[in-house]
């Protein structure tokens, strides 16, 4: 009797179909597809970021060259100029005419450094203004060249 009831359950069970759908990885595949990449397009692109951060860099050091030629250059010309200043104040007699001397040679020093910091305040406002500009112009190409490369119906 047990053949009997393990012959059954297998007669109920619904008989396979021929019409099942079968598991295909290719056409799975083709329609989970990305889309296509142009690998020289990309390359070009990144040849371009490439150059442009040289040029954002030489611009940066370019202007720390300025910078530092121009402080030294101002250090010079401050030092000489105090120099000249405490031999004039030197020669003074009177300690009030001392005195007023050495607060118009302060005054004199203060607003030259106060013009120097300002003169290398425009160069870094300048230098920053053309970097954005290159990196601006680059971002906006890159956006461009990533649209042509990538296009939806490409497969």
């Amino acid at each position: 009797m047990v053949k009997k009831a393990a012959h059954s359950a297998s007669a109920g069970a619904a008989p396979r179909s021929s019409a099942a759908p079968q598991f295909n990885p290719a056409a799975m595949a083709g329609a989970f597809s990305m889309p296509k990449f142009d690998a020289d397009t990309m390359a070009t692109a990144q040849r371009r970021n490439v150059e442009a951060m040289t040029a954002v860099c030489q611009l940066a050091f370019d202007c720390v060259q300025q910078s530092a030629q121009r402080q030294a250059q101002l250090f010079r010309d401050t030092a000489e100029e105090m120099l000249g200043s405490f031999r004039q104040v030197g020669k003074l007699d009177n300690p009030q005419e001392q005195a007023t001397a050495q607060m118009n040679v302060g005054r004199h020093a203060l607003e030259r450094g106060m013009v120097s910091l300002r003169e290398l305040a425009e160069l870094i406002a300048r230098t920053n203004s053309e970097a954005l500009e290159i990196i601006n112009k680059r971002a906006a190409s890159c956006l461009t060249e990533l649209q042509d490369t990538v296009k939806p119906g490409d497969k």
